[in-house]
């Protein structure tokens, strides 16, 4: 598969670490909650992460900035060959539509040749 923009993969460079500090962050959030809080004590006054729920999130949103970036660098699979055949006449038709053109100088108005010519 090529890419038409390689240098958007260098994004994943700024991310990764990025990710990895979160999680350790994360890591050492819930830890410390179980260290120094009281199960009872904290179920009281705190809503106690879960490190499956939080390992979830940011798996998830690791994921959906990988497959931002991927699309970024705009995958290009092998052009698909088509034998289609097309012929007509492109026909292109500009009309003055103002007031001048209800005028009554030519019976009816100006118009109304027009209209007859597109007709036909």
């Amino acid at each position: 598969m090529r890419f038409g923009a390689e240098e958007a993969f260098w994004a994943l460079a700024v991310f990764g670490p990025l990710f990895i500090i979160t999680a350790w962050r994360v890591a050492v959030i819930i830890r410390n909650y179980s260290r120094f809080f009281d199960a009872k004590m904290a179920s009281k006054t705190f809503n106690m992460p879960s490190g499956v729920m939080a390992a979830a999130k940011y798996f998830a949103l690791a994921s959906a900035i990988i497959l931002f970036v991927i699309a970024l660098a705009r995958p290009q699979g092998r052009p698909v060959e088509s034998q289609a055949r097309y012929s007509g006449i492109d026909i292109m038709i500009l009309l003055d539509v103002s007031s001048s053109m209800w005028a009554d100088d030519i019976k009816p108005n100006r118009m109304e040749p027009v209209k007859r010519g597109l007709v036909d």
